[in-house]
């Protein structure tokens, strides 16, 4: 056989195996599915006037490839070299029954794509080729939460193994005042829905499914109902013995008059120290006849009742407390008519806008709008002073009404003209930018705002200052290192600022996050400075699905990071630019979570006191963002569960709330000598005294 011949044989061979390449082609449209076995690389497909998603799967389930058929293709092609190729392996949780069925969701701006792995192909799935783009990928499978990851798959990337997390359980028994058990408590989540029954032992283990409740309420008749906080729960959580004593009853009375004869919606909600809102514990229906309702099964505590009529404005809460015996107390509603309007300078608002109304206990909050001409109001039940928030063109403003009561009650908003101009650009070329963004915060007095601003196609931006404050604006822009300024505006000023943006390209640097075990450290949170607030970060990012973060530095410019795993744990990071900008990827490893702290926080009198918390960790100051960020179960006011941290050395100081300013305190810890904890595995108790900041 001649040379040519046996090449024309090889390449009729390849051929015949491309041809005969078998798999399974499935064709999305809505929350139809239609699959079919095929052979070969070109597949007939019945045309359709509408272009489709499809998913095309190997016989052996390694690999999958999405596209879309066009508008009345009769074929489609399932050739991979137009596409990115995406290596990942998928594992799950043996103790919950993997492997399982699974959902995998490829979402970009153009296409969704959703489609089920069975049992038998899950761990088999080796990569996924899909059209070049960004997108938003998710894998639920049950008994396991969901993971999402962010890709840029402009070009081939390695997810690695993809390891899903169990859905977090709890158990734990729960007793009367005499250490018996109770049968039939019901666990119940925020949204009202029984989560679990304790059995006749009084025991009771369930599994939270998502989203993952912060909080859960175990009631049963004729005993006081108890609200358990889950913060940042993970794992297997015991709950411990749940002791519940006798309830107490809460009675009301509404005064109503005849105008307000109509059928009223009730909710109690209890106030916790680790949240700023009140939860909801209760509701009822109120018919328009009756003026009486009860509460039953009630423990000690502070509460708020909200009454809700159909307008946006019948709306009235008012605070009780329980403490040793039932309560019996009186609610008047008495209406009265609200005349809003919203001027800047000497001329109303135009063009109409939003006023997000709250009340004093963040129970109730109702969107009321402002018309073209800056007026506001309705009808209105809630006396006092409440909250609002403007959102119009160019105003996003906190602000609080007069005493409001009498009827009518008027509520003149008033802004100061002026404005914080300028623009954004290249500075080098002097030209706008790709999707720039700014980011406003401002501070005046103990008022803290923060949003983002629009900014013009030719890169100009306009900020109406009607605060007198510290304005401080961030620039920013892809393949740009980002620029920021401050701007103090007094009462007295009444002249516009010019302030602009060159943005220079500076160096980039690549850091890449991973576990010990090499697994990336995916769409975990980045944080970075401390902003005026104090307790917000100066700039927030995320690691996308390969656990990458690209920084954009000045030369010689160092930044430390903060990264926070999902998962728990914390890491630090000091990234020097590079001297060019194809410098090679910076590679962190994230330590793993190996333990918790139980803090009790007391005073010098040794009784417990609220208090906010300040650490070091193997003697590197941990900024208020992390901290805010990494503390989250509070038993009770002066008891605080900081869970999934990384063994290492804490020092650990407590500041009472009452002395506790976030601002000052950047970059600084109190003068006193920390506590000092060396934390390895499982969880350690603590008590710090807590003391005055200097």
């Amino acid at each position: 056989m001649t040379l040519f011949a046996l090449l024309l044989t090889l390449v009729a061979l390849q051929a015949g195996e491309a041809n005969a390449e078998k798999g399974t082609l499935c064709i999305l449209h809505k929350n139809d599915q239609r699959c079919t076995a095929t052979e070969g690389m070109t597949l007939p497909v019945v045309p359709a006037e509408i272009s489709r998603a499809f998913v095309w799967a190997s016989a052996d389930g390694s690999r999958l490839l999405l596209g879309t058929i066009a508008a009345k293709a009769a074929t489609v092609s399932i050739d991979e070299k137009s596409r990115s190729n995406v290596t990942l392996a998928i594992a799950g949780d043996r103790r919950r029954g993997w492997p399982l069925d699974a959902r995998l969701t490829f979402t970009s701006k153009e296409q969704e794509w959703t489609f089920p792995l069975s049992t038998k192909v899950v761990a088999k799935l080796r990569s996924v080729r899909l059209p070049p783009a960004s997108y938003h990928m998710t894998i639920a499978v049950e008994h396991h939460l969901i993971a999402k990851r962010t890709l840029n798959a402009q070009k081939d990337i390695a997810l690695g193994e993809i390891v899903l997390k169990p859905l977090p359980l709890i158990f734990g028994r729960v007793v009367n005042m005499k250490d018996e058990p109770i049968a039939g408590v019901q666990i119940v989540r925020p949204d009202g829905k029984i989560q679990a029954t304790t059995n006749e032992q009084g025991q009771f283990r369930t599994e939270l499914a998502e989203p993952i409740p912060d909080e859960v309420l175990v009631t049963q008749a004729h005993f006081a109902s108890a609200l358990l906080p889950l913060v940042n729960v993970s794992g297997e959580i015991d709950l411990g013995t749940i002791h519940l004593g006798a309830g107490f009853k809460l009675t009301l009375r509404l005064v109503r008059p005849d105008v307000e004869n109509l059928p009223l919606h009730v909710r109690l909600l209890r106030e916790t120290p680790a949240k700023n809102e009140p939860s909801p514990i209760a509701q009822r229906e109120l018919p328009e006849k009756d003026d009486q309702i009860s509460f039953p099964d009630l423990s000690a505590g502070k509460y708020v009742v909200v009454i809700e009529g159909k307008e946006p404005l019948q709306r009235l809460s008012k605070e009780f407390e329980i403490k040793d015996a039932d309560r019996e107390e009186e609610i008047r509603i008495a209406p009265f008519r609200l005349d809003g309007s919203v001027h800047v300078g000497d001329e109303p608002l135009r063009g109409g806008g939003n006023l997000d109304l709250r009340d004093p206990t963040q129970s109730w909050r109702v969107n009321v709008s402002i018309d073209d001409a800056g007026r506001f109001g309705a009808s209105m039940w809630q006396g006092g002073i409440v909250t609002g928030f403007v959102s119009a063109a160019g105003i996003h403003e906190l602000v609080d009404s007069p005493a409001l009561g009498a009827d009518p009650s008027t509520w003149d908003i008033q802004f100061q003209r002026r404005y914080i101009r300028g623009r954004v650009f290249d500075e080098e070329t002097n030209q706008p930018l790709q999707q720039p963004s700014l980011r406003l915060q401002i501070a005046t007095g103990d008022s803290q705002s923060s949003s983002s601003l629009p900014i013009e196609p030719d890169g100009r931006y306009s900020i109406l200052a009607v605060r007198a404050g510290t304005y401080e604006l961030r620039a920013e822009a892809p393949d740009h290192v980002p620029a920021k300024t401050t701007v103090i505006v007094a009462a007295e000023d009444s002249a516009d600022r010019q302030v602009d943006f060159p943005l220079a390209r500076g160096f980039q640097q690549i850091v890449e996050f991973a576990w010990p075990s090499g697994q990336a450290v995916a769409d975990a949170l980045v944080l970075e400075g401390i902003a005026s607030d104090g307790y917000s970060p100066e700039r927030t990012y995320t690691t996308d699905g390969t656990g990458r973060l690209t920084l954009h530095l000045r030369r010689g410019e160092v930044k430390t990071i903060y990264i926070l795993p999902r998962d728990g744990s914390f890491a630090i990071a000091h990234v020097v630019a590079p001297e060019s900008s194809d410098a090679d990827p910076l590679r962190l490893i994230v330590p793993a979570p190996a333990g918790a702290l139980r803090v009790e926080m007391r005073g010098a009198d040794d009784k417990p006191l609220p208090a906010m918390l300040l650490f070091r960790f193997n003697g590197e100051l941990i900024p208020q963002p992390v901290i805010l960020r990494l503390t989250g179960q509070f038993e009770n006011a002066s008891i605080l569960r900081v869970p999934n941290l990384p063994a290492g050395a804490y020092e650990i100081w407590a500041v009472p709330v009452v002395n506790y300013a976030f601002a000052p305190l950047a970059g600084r810890v109190p003068s006193r000598a920390p506590l000092r904890v060396g934390l390895s595995m499982g969880e350690q108790s603590i008590t710090v005294v807590a003391g005055p900041f200097n």
